[in-house]
């Protein structure tokens, strides 16, 4: 079964891109529509959908490094949507964990 997350980057075949707004261009493809700004160099957005799951993610990133920060996800299966937040952390050692970190 596969995943409605898994990467359509990797393959199918990618119509030209076409300019949305400012620097962000829509690219559309077989399997998902991405959005990229080619100011930032990197992904804004990712849509993809099939019969029977609709897949939204969105991309943040940290203003000084350029890095990715953030990825959200919203799934919709039928008619149940599930979300997912992923907040992305860099620690050079164990001991600058945040206590909150192992709160479940």
């Amino acid at each position: 079964m596969q995943s409605p997350v898994s990467n359509p980057m990797e393959n199918g075949n990618w119509k030209n891109p076409v300019l949305v707004s400012g620097n962000v261009y829509r690219i559309d493809g077989d399997s998902a529509t991405v959005y990229y700004d080619a100011a930032q160099k990197h992904l804004v957005k990712m849509e993809q959908n099939n019969d029977k799951t609709n897949t939204l993610i969105t991309f943040e990133y940290n203003p000084s490094t350029k890095q990715m920060s953030a990825m959200r996800m919203s799934i919709m299966i039928e008619s149940k949507e599930t979300k997912i937040d992923m907040e992305f952390s860099k620690y050079q050692s164990s001991k600058n964990f945040p206590d909150r970190f192992f709160d479940f």
